[in-house]
């Protein structure tokens, strides 16, 4: 049987990015139709249950099975975790990775984004759960692992890109770096709108995405850039430095 991988993001641009990490790294779309085919395959988790409401399945190079779950908004995740954690006695999992904007300014301690919550929720089903050197809970004497990955970048403030730590700012990080110019024409481009609303991290990605990716709309702009190689590597030395790229390379091997 596959071993379940979980990923619990908060919505469907997290999961669109998600799909992008995962398929750079090897996985595999189970139900990516074939040449011949009009429609998409049935997917099934290893339980027999169907991959449905917006959830996405993938296979890792070694077999893991991988579901990347959009939770509708940071605060439907952790009941979200704690239904999973429900089943885990008939339906096992071996990860589960919590992942959400620590929103959280530019320059704040990070540790001050760690969810009191995640602990709460692994102490309710397991008292005796350890936590490892990397952050990592393991659960039930260490069959079950739940990693938190926060979307952070540690760049100082940089035009084109949003001073508080979301996917956002992580992305358009990434192609600022990767793609000189576009940060200061976008920056330009902000502060000419008239009677402006506040500002909102997605104001930035989005500008990105009109600027450059208009044709390709907003959920693919997220997993494409993955596609581009000086941006993903931008994307991995980001995901490096704040910790999430050893978590998930080890998650979809």
């Amino acid at each position: 049987m596959k071993i379940e991988f979980v990923v619990f993001c908060e919505g469907f641009h997290d999961r669109a990015f998600w799909k992008g990490w995962l398929s750079h790294l090897g996985c595999t779309d189970p139900g990516a139709q074939l040449p011949t085919a009009s429609t998409r395959r049935e997917v099934s988790d290893p339980w027999g249950g169907k991959v449905t409401r917006g959830r996405f399945a993938f296979n890792s190079p070694t077999g893991h099975f991988i579901q990347v779950c959009p939770c509708g908004g940071k605060a439907n995740i952790m009941p979200l975790v704690r239904q999973r954690l429900k089943k885990h006695t008939t339906e096992p999992a071996r990860r589960i990775i919590i992942n959400e904007d620590s929103d959280l300014a530019v320059g704040a301690p990070a540790d001050l984004a760690t969810p009191a919550t995640v602990e709460t929720v692994v102490r309710q089903f397991d008292a005796s759960a350890t936590q490892s050197a990397t952050g990592e809970w393991q659960m039930y004497g260490g069959s079950l692992g739940i990693s938190l990955v926060l979307w952070n970048a540690g760049d100082p403030p940089t035009a084109g890109v949003p001073d508080f730590q979301t996917l956002e700012r992580l992305v358009s990080a990434a192609i600022c770096s990767a793609k000189g110019g576009r940060g200061t024409a976008i920056r330009d481009w902000l502060n000419s709108r008239p009677n402006p609303p506040p500002a909102d991290p997605k104001e930035f990605a989005w500008s990105h995405m009109a600027g450059w990716y208009a044709s390709s709309g907003g959920e693919a702009f997220y997993s494409n850039l993955w596609n581009d190689a000086a941006i993903a590597t931008e994307l991995q030395n980001r995901l490096r430095a704040n910790g999430a790229w050893d978590i998930v390379a080890d998650f979809a091997k």
